[in-house]
């Protein structure tokens, strides 16, 4: 890994990540037992890049303090929960939550602490670009790269953008996309890089937008925001009956045309989008995860006809969730 790990939350907790580091490969980190929860970081190398998946859920407030070992130059998006940080002894405080991105650089022996809430799943997908390769990208694409790379190369630490922007759909996609790209065979690595490349454009494309005023323009409350967030929870709460939109908007106080445009600004993502985004994640994990049938997966994930849900299923990933299943 191109960083280290300390839990500060926990000396026991610590001791056994240590161990846990000490004797695994540097491709995968994970400490599980009842009194810590879940802490999982899995870094898949590729020419050129690193992908980055983490996943923490603590049963009590989790402090894990991260030092970058080498330059770092990443695109970072936050899929589940929140995450608060503490760069560089508090130079920098922050806040990011789900459905946010950023581009980060760091130099090299910086030290950023961040705070999981309790019971609270949190994920995040990032991507770590080698210094060549990002010099081989910068040389390509000077107009678009060129001050993001000053700012690495003169070792400062930096976000390209102060107020972190929603990751739009065509981002989830491809941050999808590249999950799933082990079903694409021989062309993997290539496919995965195309991906990789669409992400950063994508990024830099919804950073130079002028549109950027307008960010969060039916929620620029705390309460509407908070209250878009436990429509969410809501929604997803009982997949199999899930609420309508005007139960949704009785449910959390807020006026049904509303919460359609506010719940797309956070969210990227209509309503009933994000609700079959969520079975979709929910029948992969069943499918990687247990042996249920199709037949109960479906029923699982809230489709009375396990032909509906191949059908949505495939529309989603591309293939049907027996072939996925069988590829894994």
């Amino acid at each position: 890994m191109n960083y280290s790990l300390e839990i500060t939350s926990d000396k026991e907790q610590n001791f056994l990540l240590q161990e846990n580091i000490l004797h695994s490969n540097s491709s995968e980190v994970c400490l599980e037992n009842d009194k810590l929860g879940k802490l999982a970081f899995c870094n898949e190398y590729k020419r050129g890049f690193v992908l980055s998946d983490i996943e923490i859920l603590a049963r009590n407030e989790l402090k894990v303090k991260t030092t970058s070992i080498a330059p770092v130059f990443a695109l970072y998006f936050i899929l589940d929960g929140n995450i608060k940080s503490s760069i560089a002894g508090g130079k920098h405080d922050d806040k990011l939550w789900e459905g946010k991105n950023n581009i980060w650089t760091f130099p090299e022996d910086i030290s950023w602490q961040s705070t999981y809430a309790k019971n609270d799943l949190f994920r995040s997908f990032g991507i770590t670009f080698d210094t060549e390769y990002l010099e081989e990208l910068v040389n390509r694409y000077p107009d678009l790269l060129g001050n993001i790379y000053n700012e690495f190369n003169y070792k400062h630490d930096y976000c390209l953008q102060d107020k972190h922007l929603s990751t739009t759909a065509e981002m989830n996609l491809a941050i999808s996309q590249i999950h799933n790209a082990y079903t694409m065979g021989s062309v993997r690595d290539l496919y995965t890089e195309s991906k990789v490349l669409e992400l950063i454009a994508l990024q830099i494309n919804n950073f130079s937008s002028k549109d950027t005023k307008t960010d969060q323009m039916h929620c620029s409350k705390k309460r509407d925001l908070d209250k878009i967030h436990e429509a969410k929870h809501l929604l997803l709460s009982d997949i199999a009956n899930p609420p309508s939109i005007s139960s949704l908007s009785k449910m959390i106080g807020m006026d049904e045309k509303k919460l359609k445009y506010a719940f797309k600004e956070v969210y990227q993502q209509t309503i009933y989008g994000c609700l079959f985004e969520h079975k979709m994640i929910m029948a992969r994990q069943l499918l990687l995860d247990t042996e249920r049938t199709i037949f109960e997966i479906a029923l699982d994930c809230g489709y009375e006809y396990s032909s509906h849900f191949t059908t949505a299923f495939k529309r989603r990933f591309g293939v049907t969730p027996r072939k996925y299943r069988e590829a894994v």
